[in-house]
């Protein structure tokens, strides 16, 4: 393997962008289009198979198998890019994001819009409005946790018994 062939899949690999399967992947434009389709590159091969679909006009079932996924994780792939770009095209970190989504500004922005209409401002609605004034998507779950934890007094230390 040349110096830039390692180079480029050790790049993938550092970007979290190495596809594991790249057998998996038969689409005929990975096998005969030359070395710009690279089976390797996970962001590729998944932009292909969206593409595959929205303007070759294969199946959901038949750009799947093509492009080594199952139809479940081309919704997934299309929804991530649908509200992301290319960039939803990245594997998500598993996990809460919760630490860097909700800054202290969001949360008091929650909680002084549901103070204004506590009846009308439900978790959905709370939710659209973070992302009309914020451009951050949060689950409406997440804003209950946040409003739970408004209503719920903070834990007080229990009194220590005295050993005798």
């Amino acid at each position: 393997m040349e110096e830039s062939e390692v180079d480029k899949l050790e790049a993938l690999r550092t970007m979290g962008c190495l596809n594991a399967r790249p057998q998996g992947v038969t689409s005929e434009l990975f096998r005969t289009g030359g070395t710009f389709f690279e089976p390797r590159d996970k962001l590729q091969v998944k932009y292909e198979m969206l593409r595959a679909v929205q303007v070759g006009g294969l199946s959901v079932s038949e750009a799947a198998r093509q492009f080594g996924y199952s139809r479940e994780t081309y919704y997934t792939v299309a929804r991530h890019f649908q509200l992301e770009g290319c960039v939803g095209l990245l594997d998500q970190a598993q996990g809460r994001r919760q630490p860097e989504k909700l800054q202290s500004e969001i949360v008091e922005f929650v909680l002084a819009e549901r103070d204004k209409d506590p009846k009308g401002n439900s978790g959905y609605r709370l939710a659209e409005k973070v992302y009309e004034r914020f451009a951050v998507r949060i689950h409406p779950r997440t804003v209950y946790k946040v409003l739970e934890k408004r209503a719920s007094p903070a834990p007080t230390a229990a009194p220590r018994r005295r050993r005798s």
